[in-house]
């Protein structure tokens, strides 16, 4: 992915509360994030904006567990260090 065949990765882990069918008591389900970046402030830059949120999961009502994360349709940009 780098130049020099460099690969950074990231994983952001998450857990999520959803209501199952027919308004069942809400369950805990977990999921991972992953992508790889060809540098390291890359995978910092989102990591960041991850951490400032919101942090949205999608998941199908009928299956909790069947769930998609999009962070660059779902994050604001974090704010620049100073």
């Amino acid at each position: 992915m780098g130049e020099s065949g460099v690969v950074y990765r990231l994983e952001a882990w998450f857990a999520y509360s959803a209501t199952g069918p027919l308004g069942v008591a809400p369950c805990q389900h977990e999921g991972v994030y992953r992508e790889d970046f060809a540098n390291p402030q890359e995978a910092e830059h989102l990591l960041e904006s991850l951490k400032a949120g919101p942090f949205l999961v999608r998941y199908n009502p009928s299956a909790a567990d069947d769930h998609f994360v999009d962070p660059y349709r779902d994050v604001r940009e974090a704010e620049p260090s100073r």
